[in-house]
């Protein structure tokens, strides 16, 4: 199945990466892109790397663990998980993120994994939100007409999101009374099964953690927000470095188009989707040519991706890991990961 998975998004990416080339002029691409403002660029860079940084301290507040986790360690391992979902498929990034922060600070890596789970309701809440303040300020535009659409897309994901959350609490505040049916229903019959599904199930609510205690709550709430709002200002200082003819507004939406963009399967680094979604973002917005838009994409894209891949491999080459042990414990709990992805 997870063949079938990266075999499917290598041929997606290598589809869309087709169809934009074919719709833009090279010659004319790297002409654009020579010519930004490379101050803006470096603050588009540095807005990106705080992003990193609030994910990092969001997760330590997920984490609840005593002593907490040094910031130190949960910046290296996210800036590692970034930069193998930028060279691996399947975003294994995400498993080995779990893995090393678990080695670190000794917890369960399924509980370090249920964190990711945590992480990533925040993330869709958050880009809801955004999406929906954005859909009620424009009006009269092509964004309204296809606001509808979106809309409802912002609504399935809610409704996805609201099951799932509800489904969590349940489990969290009943957790002896589910345990206790997990054992009445597979303990008998297949008890081998029935242990590791307590244990994976014990470890996982302890990740959820963070749903239950407003001393949690709101600093994930908190941070989550400066992640957001550190990667919107990212894309509009770009879109000042272009000389693009738009405000922080329509920089939301581009965000939020990119981010549930790369979410369909691709190959390593969000090769094509990323592009695709960014350039459909943009001529919502209004900028309706192509190969401007596709600059912007190339260009966002490769600072996201050497930034984030330089940061990782500067960690993972100081703490002196080891490839092979990674990929190997990431090869073992890939059953487990969270299913979604999102940027920055």
């Amino acid at each position: 199945m997870k063949t079938i998975f990266v075999y499917l998004g290598f041929a997606l990416s290598a589809i869309l990466l087709w169809l934009i080339a074919r719709r833009i002029d090279f010659a004319r691409t790297v002409e654009i892109v020579l010519k930004i403002d490379r101050s803006y660029l470096i603050l588009s860079i540095f807005f990106f790397s705080l992003t990193i940084c609030f994910r990092a301290v969001r997760w330590r507040y997920l984490i609840a663990v005593k002593p907490p986790i040094p910031l130190g360690a949960l910046l290296s391992a996210t800036s590692i998980g970034l930069m193998i979902n930028n060279i691996l498929p399947i975003r294994m990034g995400e498993v080995a993120r779990a893995y090393l922060i678990a080695k670190k600070a000794q917890v369960s890596p399924v509980t370090a994994l249920a964190t990711l789970a945590v992480e990533r309701i925040f993330d869709v809440l958050c880009l809801l939100s955004i999406l929906g303040f954005y859909l009620r300020a424009m009006r009269g535009s092509q964004v309204e007409r296809a606001g509808l659409r979106i809309g409802l897309f912002g609504v399935l994901f809610l409704v996805l999101l609201v099951g799932g959350i509800l489904t969590i609490y349940f489990a969290s505040v009943r957790r002896l009374w589910v345990e206790s049916l997990l054992n009445r229903t597979l303990g008998k019959r297949f008890p081998g099964i029935s242990r590791q599904l307590f244990t994976v199930f014990s470890k996982a609510i302890d990740g959820f953690s963070a749903l239950r205690g407003w001393s949690q709550l709101l600093p994930v709430l908190l941070f989550t927000i400066c992640l957001w709002l550190a990667g919107v200002s990212s894309y509009y200082f770009l879109m000042r470095a272009f000389s693009f003819p738009l405000g922080f507004s329509s920089a939301l939406l581009v965000l939020v188009i990119v981010a549930f963009g790369v979410a369909v399967p691709s190959a390593p680094g969000y090769a094509g989707t990323f592009h695709a979604a960014c350039i459909l973002g943009l001529s919502l917005v209004g900028l309706q040519n192509q190969t401007m838009a596709a600059s912007y994409a190339f260009t966002l894209h490769a600072t996201e991706w050497a930034s984030s891949t330089a940061l990782g491999f500067f960690f993972f080459w100081s703490e002196g890991l080891s490839w092979k042990a990674i990929c190997e414990q990431s090869e073992e709990r890939q059953v487990i990961r969270p299913n979604a992805s999102l940027p920055v």
